[in-house]
């Protein structure tokens, strides 16, 4: 009989415990992106100039910032399919947050790409003025 009823009450709660897993995921991975995108924008911001210029340092974090922007949609979609006054069914709602996980998570996943990407380009300017100070300073030796 306790086995019987435990086994009501799970089916009972089932649904919401999966709706609070799926939340749950959701919103890590928005939170994950946020602060990529807050640490991003640091780093940016610490450029001297002498890497990137102001014009690719902006359309770079534009370009992050468009990720943050698609993400924060699909949370605020998230919230819509949770509202217990949308006239859904439990199967549509259920679809609907599966595909607001899927949606945060590549957008998470392109935010961490175009980092990467942009901090690959960072270094390599790191390198080429390094290298062209090495030149300059080689061409000023006098012997």
């Amino acid at each position: 009989n306790f086995l019987k009823e435990a086994d009501k009450r799970y089916r009972e709660v089932r649904s919401d415990l999966w709706k609070a897993q799926e939340v749950i995921r959701i919103a890590n991975n928005y939170e994950m992106t946020v602060k990529m995108f807050s640490n991003y924008v640091d780093r940016m911001k610490s450029l001297d100039g002498s890497q990137l210029q102001y014009y690719q340092v902006r359309s770079a974090v534009n370009e992050g910032f468009q990720y943050l922007l698609l993400a924060s949609r699909e949370v605020k979609r998230a919230r819509e399919y949770l509202d217990s006054r949308s006239q859904i069914s439990e199967e549509e709602r259920k679809k609907g947050l599966e595909n607001c996980d899927k949606a945060v998570s590549r957008m998470n996943n392109a935010m961490y790409k175009h980092i990467l990407d942009e901090y690959d380009e960072i270094d390599r300017g790191h390198i080429i003025n390094a290298n062209l100070n090495a030149l300059k300073e080689s061409s000023e030796i006098n012997f």
